[in-house]
């Protein structure tokens, strides 16, 4: 897919395609520093990744084939874990548009993502609504 694509000229339906990220050590320590996440034992002793960092790549992978869409105030955002995510994974995030609206007189969009780990098992479900800003 084009990297210059117009999100007012996308329909809904549009696939987004799929992007796979290697989840480093390094990468999953900086954001935890970042975002203070107490919960450090989670990453030390058992591998996990926080959850933010989760739909934190489901979400850029979305701008990266979208690129006018960045421009966005961000309107709603649902999330369903099912597995964390491992350090050291491999991980594949899918993304599609599944609606588009105006509510008044902004316009919305409606993104799905769904992230799967090596062997084909769902990690993580989002919905992401963004205002698109013109």
């Amino acid at each position: 897919m084009s990297n210059n694509l117009d999100p007012k000229e996308l329909p809904v339906g549009t696939d987004l395609g799929t992007k796979e990220i290697f989840i480093d050590k390094e990468a999953v320590d900086n954001y935890a520093k970042s975002m203070q996440w107490g919960a450090r034992e989670l990453i030390d002793k058992l591998g996990i990744v926080p959850p933010g960092m989760t739909f934190s790549k489901q979400i850029g992978s979305g701008f990266e084939k979208v690129p006018g869409q960045y421009v966005a105030i961000w309107a709603k955002s649902e999330h369903e874990f099912f597995k964390p995510l491992k350090i050291g994974s491999k991980i594949f995030i899918h993304g599609k548009i599944v609606d588009k609206y105006i509510k008044r007189g902004k316009n919305y969009t409606v993104f799905e993502f769904e992230t799967l780990d090596e062997s084909g098992n769902v990690l993580l479900k989002s919905r992401e609504t963004g205002i698109r800003i013109e």
